[in-house]
């Protein structure tokens, strides 16, 4: 069919309407750029082609070791609360006579101090079977039936009144060197009540309980209350457990501690003997595995908590007991029961027992060990305790790389900062959390023990894994070097994943 007229222009209408809606072509122009010719003779690099090296982004394989950084605060006041717990038990005649002549000495190198520190000093026995003990005279000496005292945390005072002085629960000393003792010949005649308060006699229980002996004197309302608030004798005027003290308590004793239950016998390879009675002393032990209550570890979390949360740096325990593992004969019981301990030698040197719990407390409260064979004249220098009041000893939470040690020490009062060139470094200071510290030479470092107290060539500050073979993993600033009142101490090292709590 053919088409109509109209359907040739209609047509042709299209085709240009599709014609006018294409772009056009884009057109390119050529740049214009400007050249100049460059002056010598062309030349051509024979050399062969390299590869450039570029520094590695990150280092060479190796471990991965965690940095450990240790914060402490040092205490903010010269006070201290002692807590002598003594053995009181048959055995430890020979201990108690070399613990009382060593006391003047002892009592005197805190008299000296200066400035004065101020100190309470309280004794109390390690046994808490007895309400009263009955003292034999001949045996024990004479002692008034007033002090026939000590058990279940009692303080074993003294009387005084035939020197002109008082009696008086525990020994008190304040920061202008005044006490609440006499004076004989100008001095203050407190080695004289001292030998009285540490004279808890021998005929106490045989079953040492020093841990528990301990707490009840820390928990009973007469040591933590005044007696008299305005009377001027400071032994009623204060408590003897006061809550801005620093305290230290101190177990004498020749035997474990006996502070548990079930308490039970051993058996052939030295292990407590679970649900067996105990009818052997000293061939009974804390059943460890089984113990019902008394582990080392509450009486631990006891002391470290006594202070509030945050305050267990004010806390330490110390412990003069024997500190060897030989073996040694049972003085009774059953004869076939293993025992380690100190051997017999002779009647100066009787044999003693290890005292494990003691120990293990120690070391966990930032103190340490001692044999009880030694002196006790230094002992709360060979304790680790700065009797001054301000800590001496840091223990570490982890166990460093000993080279990798870096110590900081920032006064109360020191710069603030943002950066090291704030700081003086002059005085080897360095910015650290905000505050410009100087950083201390770690300058002397032992895996087996500290410098001893009565060396003449201490280090300043030496760190210290182990000491008397007690685990101790401390910091230890040596001589006049104790960190001021209220400063803060940083301690940063690498933590060496092998580490061990091993002392030989």
């Amino acid at each position: 069919m053919r088409p109509t007229g109209f359907a040739v222009p209609i047509l042709a209408a299209l085709l240009f309407g599709a014609c006018a809606s294409c772009d056009e072509a884009p057109k390119t122009q050529q740049v214009s750029e400007e050249a100049s010719v460059v002056q010598g003779t062309p030349a051509v690099d024979t050399a062969k082609p390299t590869v450039q090296v570029e520094p590695p982004v990150a280092p060479a394989f190796e471990l991965n070791v965690p940095r450990q950084c240790d914060f402490f605060q040092q205490n903010a006041v010269r006070k201290v609360d002692i807590l002598w717990v003594v053995d009181n038990s048959g055995s430890m005649k020979t201990s108690q006579a070399n613990l009382a002549s060593e006391f003047p000495r002892f009592i005197q190198s805190l008299l000296a101090l200066q400035p004065p520190v101020d100190f309470h000093i309280g004794v109390t026995s390690t046994d808490v079977d007895n309400e009263k003990l009955n003292y034999d005279i001949d045996r024990d000496g004479p002692i008034l039936p007033k002090d026939t005292r000590g058990t279940r945390g009692e303080l074993h005072g003294f009387d005084l009144t035939d020197k002109g002085g008082e009696t008086g629960r525990y020994l008190a000393c304040n920061e202008k060197g005044e006490c609440n003792v006499p004076k004989t010949g100008g001095n203050i005649d407190a080695a004289a009540a001292f030998a009285q308060m540490s004279k808890v006699g021998t005929a106490g229980s045989a079953i040492e309980r020093g841990l528990q002996a301990a707490y009840l004197a820390l928990t009973r309302e007469d040591n933590q209350r005044a007696e008299s608030p305005i009377s001027t004798d400071l032994s009623k005027k204060l408590p003897f457990i006061r809550p801005d003290a620093a305290l230290f308590v101190i177990f004498v004793s020749d035997e474990d501690d006996s502070s548990c239950a079930p308490f039970v016998p051993l058996n052939a390879n030295g292990r407590p003997v679970s649900g067996e009675p105990c009818t052997a002393d000293p061939g009974c032990r804390c059943d460890s595995a089984h113990l019902t209550w008394g582990s080392a570890q509450y009486f631990t979390r006891f002391l470290e908590s006594y202070k509030g949360f945050g305050h267990k740096d004010l806390v330490a325990a110390g412990a003069v007991v024997c500190t060897e593992k030989q073996p040694i004969s049972a003085q009774s019981g059953d004869p076939a029961f293993p025992h380690l301990g100190c051997p017999d030698q002779g009647p100066d040197k009787p044999a003693a027992y290890y005292g494990d719990r003691f120990i293990q407390v120690a070391a966990a409260t930032g103190g340490t060990a001692i044999s009880i064979r030694g002196s006790f004249a230094n002992a709360l220098q060979s304790l680790g305790f700065a009797v001054s009041g301000l800590r001496k000893d840091f223990r570490l939470s982890r166990g460093p790389f000993t080279d990798t040690l870096e110590v900081y020490v920032s006064e109360v009062n020191a710069t603030q900062c943002t950066s090291d060139a704030e700081c003086d470094g002059n005085r080897n200071q360095k910015c650290r959390s905000g505050a410009c510290a100087t950083l201390k030479v770690v300058e002397a470092r032992s895996l087996t023990g500290c410098t001893p107290t009565d060396s003449a060539d201490k280090p300043g500050l030496e760190y210290c894994k182990c000491e008397s073979a007690s685990f101790r993993n401390i910091l230890r600033f040596n001589e006049d070097g104790q960190p001021p009142a209220q400063s803060s101490i940083e301690v940063c090292y690498d933590v060496n994943s092998n580490f061990n709590q091993v002392c030989q």
